[in-house]
């Protein structure tokens, strides 16, 4: 992105490529979007894939870092989210999260959330 401004010997061409910057990764829609981008493309782990599992499990909680401090993340609590999340997930631990996600159902009347979701996934069991 930011590659064209350094060709450019221009006395703005700093503070150009700063406001490009700043609308692509300071616009929380679109930090949110991107996301979600990676998360919808993230290609299915399979059993025994353990550096798969913790390049996933890493990036699940980068997310959920980022949904502390950006509103507009808490989009990925939502049911269709998590359930395209979990499909990625080896077969064992889909099964782990979704069993998760029922007792908080049944026992706090509760959808399950983006952040049991990366418990299951870092426990790797």
């Amino acid at each position: 992105m930011v590659k064209g401004f350094l060709a450019t010997n221009s006395e703005t061409a700093y503070s150009e490529a700063q406001k490009m910057l700043d609308q692509h990764f300071g616009n929380p829609v679109v930090v949110a979007e991107d996301y979600k981008r990676k998360l919808r493309g993230w290609r299915k782990i399979r059993d025994g894939d353990s550096k798969g599992l913790e390049e996933f499990s890493d990036f699940l909680v980068h997310c959920e870092e980022t949904m502390k401090t950006m509103k507009s993340m808490s989009e990925l609590d939502s049911t269709e989210i998590l359930q395209s999340i979990s499909a990625k997930l080896p077969a064992h631990l889909g099964i782990k999260w979704c069993r998760s996600a029922h007792e908080s159902v049944v026992k706090e009347r509760r959808l399950g959330e983006f952040y049991g979701l990366c418990q299951v996934c870092q426990t790797r069991s």
